[in-house]
This record gives C-alpha cells, structure tokens and sequence, in this order.
C-alpha cells in the first residue's frame, strides 16, 4: 500500500508541476510534510543534495525523497511517478503544440504559468534560507493536493495573469507584488 501511495503522490506531483526543478521544490516539500515522511529539515537537506548531484533536480529530489518515504523500491517508484507525467504530456504537447502555439488562450495560460512558478521558487528560496541560517520553519499558505483549496495564493496566480493580459504590467514587478501579497498573508494569517 505505501508503494501505491507513493506512485500517487509522485504522479501528482509531476502533474501539477510546472517550471522544471525548483518549480517542483514546493509541491515536494508539501506533500512530504503532509504525509509525514519528511521534516522540514530533511527537505531542505535533500533539496541540497539534489542540487549537488548530476542530473536532473525534480528527478533528484523526487528519487532522494522516495527513498526516504519508502527505501530503494520508493525512490524507484518515485522517479517513475514525477518522471511519467511530463513525459506523456510532452508526447502529446509535441504532437499539437505547432497547431495551436499562436493561440492567445495558449499564450494566456504560459504568461501566467510564469509568475505563478518564479513566486513558488523564491518562497522555497526564502524558507530553506530561514531554516538553514536561522533554525525558522515557516510553510506556505499551499493546502497541498488533495483537494481544491482556494487561498491568497489562488488569488494572486489568477491576478498575474489578468494584469498580465489585460494591463501589460512588468513581470519582474508582478513578481515582486505576488511574492510580498502571500508572505504578508502568510505573516498575517499568523497572528
């Protein structure tokens, strides 16, 4: 049974992932806490290891983290769950990107995929930084994925993309606006 739990939560996490390997640091880290497998420390150990080491980070991080869930069969069944997703979609993205590449829906949703992932690695950034220099644990307000959660990150990712569309702001600022919106949240959501 833990094999299959593993094989799903990787699954989801390479589904749900969007920006290569830091941008799947923080569903990592989610899930692993969520279900208990890992601490926080041990993250951000993992996620130094995987930086270290050659190859692919996602694939890294997934591989190191199942077998922390799971021991040798967990990180083989971990790197196939992250891996297989990204795979299928890029066979079938490779099929039909060239038809729609110029639509503005398509254009639409990879503006505001952007934003949304660069907010998530720098909130990773911040949070390993805290942990490894300070000793401080903070989480993001991120729900994980079972279910379909609506929070201020929600708010935010939807509102990058609008300004992005509609407003033509500038992405670094966007960026900059979304990240301190969800670490003001997060602080206020604390008290």
């Amino acid at each position: 049974m833990l094999y299959l739990q593993i094989l799903w939560t990787f699954l989801k996490i390479g589904a749900l992932s969007f920006g290569g390997g830091l941008g799947i640091l923080p569903v990592i880290k989610s899930e692993m806490i969520r279900t208990g497998w890992m601490t926080a420390q041990e993250i951000a150990d993992i996620f130094a290891i995987s930086e270290m080491t050659p190859g692919p980070l996602a694939v890294n991080a997934a591989s190191f983290a199942g077998i922390r869930a799971g021991g040798a069969a967990g990180g083989v069944i971990a790197t196939l769950g992250v891996v297989l997703p990204s795979f299928l979609l890029s066979l079938l993205a490779a099929r039909f990107f060239f038809s729609v590449r110029d639509s503005r829906l398509v254009s639409a949703g990879m503006t505001g995929i952007r934003p949304a992932v660069a907010g998530m690695v720098g909130a990773v950034a911040i949070q390993t930084l805290l942990l490894t220099v300070m000793g401080l644990e903070i989480s993001l307000p991120f729900a994980g994925l079972n279910g379909i959660n609506v929070d201020v990150f929600s708010v935010v990712v939807a509102a990058a993309v609008f300004a992005l569309l509609l407003k033509k702001v500038s992405p670094t600022l966007l960026i900059l606006l979304s990240g301190i919106t969800v670490l003001l949240s997060h602080i206020i959501s604390g008290l």
